[in-house]
């Protein structure tokens, strides 16, 4: 029975390191920005700015790692990204992909 609790902590630890192993860092909005960004229109944004006050956010966006000014750039989660800053949000959960190169 405490081996199966053990592999049950283990499941959460790697749930909490986010997906794939990679580790979730909360960092303020304002250093995370958007690369040039087709799309002009978001739907649903006070939607998803009401459901993360309320809810909280429930996965962490990805990003590309520091640019030359210091800022993560949004590879996915723009839209979390822009509801948060709608709401007023000081904080947003990203996860670094490193294995991608910063354009």
């Amino acid at each position: 029975m405490a081996l199966n609790n053990l592999k049950g902590l283990s499941e959460l630890a790697k749930a909490a390191k986010g997906k794939k192993g990679k580790e979730v860092l909360t960092v303020p909005v304002d250093d995370v920005v958007s690369k040039v960004q087709v799309r002009k229109r978001f739907r649903n944004i006070e939607e998803l700015a009401a459901t993360l006050l309320t809810e909280g956010q429930q996965s962490p966006i990805i990003v590309f790692p520091k640019n030359e000014e210091g800022k993560f750039v949004i590879q996915k989660g723009e839209r979390r990204w822009r509801a948060c800053k709608h709401a007023g949000i000081e904080t947003i959960d990203l996860v670094v992909n490193d294995k991608v190169q910063n354009n």
